[in-house]
């Protein structure tokens, strides 16, 4: 009986502290995922304008200047930037197999969105040290590359958006306590968690035909 109730005692600690260093993960990766959230909001707000700004400068973009030139007036890149250290050691730890399937399988799927945007970025870095963006008879299609990024981008935010929004409002018991401690998110979040799914949409689609309306007919 002794033997069988010391067996009992410490496999009861051992699941007790998996309990606890359980919750410690998902409270982490919760904090994580909603300052990618708030990094996303503020990147969306920030390519819509920056696209605006360099559609504006379209009329004076002609092979007679570099790209980089003052003349043309382009106002540089806006790239996204997400944390992933917390998802990374989740991933490669044993813990997540105690997580709830929903969560770990949504949350995987938005690390996997954020990567696209990611991606972006290191399409932009390759593009500004290009001859591209130095050369006066290649403005034109540095320009056209420019807008194809930056419309990239806008699209991809515009999708990401939704679904970060939308996970948070899966799993909402997490993140109370969170949004009560940032009005700015609180109050974005709480606009768009408001609407119905078609509403919602209907904002989403709404956004993406004006950045479509942006985009044009930008040069071949």
């Amino acid at each position: 009986m002794s033997v069988y109730l010391a067996f009992f005692i410490t496999t009861w600690r051992e699941d007790h502290k998996e309990q606890i260093a359980t919750q410690i993960a998902i409270e982490r990766l919760n904090q994580e995922i909603f300052q990618n959230y708030k990094s996303l909001i503020t990147f969306k707000s920030s390519i819509t304008k920056r696209y605006e700004e360099l559609k504006e400068i379209e009329p004076r973009v002609s092979n007679k200047h570099k790209f980089s030139s003052k003349e043309i007036g382009f106002k540089s890149f806006v790239t996204s930037s997400y944390n992933s250290a917390t998802w990374k050691r989740v991933s490669n730890n044993s813990l997540g197999n105690f997580m709830p399937v929903d969560y770990l399988e949504n949350a995987h799927k938005l690390y996997e969105r954020n990567q696209v945007l990611l991606d972006i970025n290191d399409q932009i870095s390759d593009f500004i040290f290009s001859d591209l963006f130095f050369e006066k008879s290649k403005c034109e299609t540095a320009f056209s590359l420019s807008s194809l990024c930056m419309w990239q981008q806008a699209m991809v935010a515009i999708n990401n958006t939704y679904f970060y929004t939308k996970f948070i409002e899966n799993h909402l018991e997490y993140f109370h306590k969170i949004l009560d401690n940032d009005s700015t998110v609180n109050e974005f979040y709480t606009s768009r968690s408001l609407l119905s799914e078609q509403d919602l949409k209907k904002l989403d689609n709404k956004e993406r035909n004006h950045i479509n309306q942006l985009k044009g007919n930008t040069f071949d």
